[in-house]
């Protein structure tokens, strides 16, 4: 009999003990609930009357006429959702789902989403995929994605496709357009800002790159030496073979911002020109980098063309970004 009494007693212990934990459980997870929300609030723009405006753009989508998106009037909905990183995409997401495509899937939702410039390019499943009718889905649908997305101040217009791609030629001119931007402006930061983070930027004279003599720059040190009457020496001149010795200022303001190359007539893209006696051997030192010539053919016409200039950019790709790598200055050689 006492056997059998330890034995009621042992579970009468163990249930309160699973119990009392079962109950600290439920307490801890009450406050990490209130910790961490379960959920989060979107706002979305829908259509007042419902009914009405899916029949009007209907007809609309179908037969054309008046936009009826001129006299609908659109009201906030709150709508419920799990807490998120992205509350742009988020209230697209909701938006997208608030009316359901007419003959295709339940709900409609964000395929594709990407902000560039205060421009929101949007993609749903419905404009991906193709049925009968779909058109009139998108009709009804996207203006509740785009007048939702509009809320945000960051976005000034959606527009319903994939974000223009950029060449890899385009994004290279436009990095160098803007060296040889800073460079005329003689702007310190901004050419540091521009210089290749691990490998610097060499400076070069005509046309030739010179791994040993030529001088390199950090960022760090283009703007610690930038405004400093330090001189270095940059190469011989040619014709009389003397040293060119000067500050960095002095020596970008002459090599590289004696003219608004930015704006130079000709713009080269990995095109090796010959022009003078000098042997250009800017692809031998950087055969993975892309090359930007700005060249002017001449500036007074007595001379035939032999009074030319150019500068070549020099840039390599790091993390995603363009930067300089070489600035090669250019001209007519004896």
């Amino acid at each position: 009999m006492s056997i059998i009494i330890k034995a009621v007693a042992a579970v009468v212990v163990i249930g309160v003990i699973i119990g009392g934990g079962f109950s600290y459980f439920k307490k801890q997870q009450s406050k990490l609930a209130q910790i961490i929300p379960q959920k989060t609030t979107v706002n979305i723009l829908i259509p007042e009357n419902k009914v009405l405006y899916i029949e009007q753009m209907t007809n609309f989508a179908q037969q054309g006429g008046e936009n009826p998106l001129k006299t609908t009037k659109f009201i906030k909905k709150e709508i419920e959702i799990k807490p998120t990183e992205d509350p742009i995409k988020a209230s697209a997401q909701a938006a997208a789902q608030e009316i359901s495509p007419i003959g295709g899937s339940m709900k409609s939702s964000v395929a594709y989403l990407k902000i560039e410039k205060e421009i929101a390019y949007v993609l749903l499943d419905i404009d991906l995929d193709g049925w009968a009718g779909v058109s009139v889905s998108r009709a009804i649908i996207h203006p509740l994605v785009e007048k939702t997305v509009l809320q945000f101040p960051e976005i000034k217009q959606v527009v319903f496709a994939y974000a223009p791609t950029i060449s890899t030629k385009d994004q290279v001119i436009k990095r160098a357009a803007e060296a040889a931007h800073a460079l005329f402006a003689k702007d310190a930061k901004q050419i540091a800002a521009l210089v290749h983070p691990t490998k610097g930027v060499r400076f070069s004279l005509y046309g030739q790159v010179n791994e040993t003599l030529n001088k390199k720059f950090t960022a760090k040190q283009i703007t610690q030496y930038f405004n400093t009457n330090v001189k270095f020496t940059w190469g011989t001149l040619d014709g009389s073979g003397e040293l060119m010795i000067m500050p960095l200022k002095n020596f970008i303001d002459n090599e590289f911002a004696d003219q608004e190359y930015e704006h130079a007539p000709e713009i080269l893209y990995d095109t090796i020109v010959a022009r003078g006696n000098a042997v250009n051997n800017i692809k031998d030192v950087y055969p993975t980098a892309h090359v930007v010539e700005f060249y002017f053919p001449g500036f007074i016409e007595k001379f035939v063309g032999m009074d030319w200039r150019s500068i070549h950019i020099v840039l390599e790709e790091y993390q995603g970004q363009w930067y300089v790598v070489g600035l090669v200055s250019d001209r007519w050689t004896i």
